[in-house]
């Protein structure tokens, strides 16, 4: 438990660094286009960052033989996916400009599903400690 702990702890600070990254994202002018690509390649880089800690650190370090919910990982693994098509958009720019509304919506939905993210883990999280 242990080192589980210590994962909960680092995936909270992770957890911090990707709000503000995404809170300084939604903050940027969006004519600022230099702002912006640069804005969602740090946006990019947290979110890389924390799916791997939770797909890497806390899944490895939940409790074996407890009763961890199976649909809430394949929640947290789908979360993942989603994530990872987000960020090779944001990192496979051709030096376009993007197009702004789709953008727009991306981000917006992108908002709404890690909220989603931090209550799956944080139902992951309480089940280990209850374990």
């Amino acid at each position: 438990m242990p080192e589980l702990n210590r994962v909960i702890e680092t995936l909270a600070a992770a957890r911090e660094k990707l709000l503000v990254s995404y809170c300084r994202l939604l903050a940027l002018d969006i004519d600022e286009m230099g702002a912006l690509k640069a804005g969602l390649r740090d946006l990019a880089q947290q979110l890389t960052d924390y799916c791997a800690l939770g797909q890497f650190g806390l899944v490895e370090n939940l409790p074996a033989g407890g009763k961890t919910d199976t649909g809430l990982l394949e929640r947290l693994q789908q979360s993942t996916e989603t994530y990872l098509d987000f960020i090779e958009c944001c990192l496979s720019g051709n030096g376009d400009a993007p197009d702004l509304n789709t953008l727009c919506r991306d981000i917006e939905a992108l908002g709404q599903s890690l909220a989603d993210r931090f209550e799956i883990e944080d139902k992951l999280i309480n089940g280990a400690r209850q374990s």
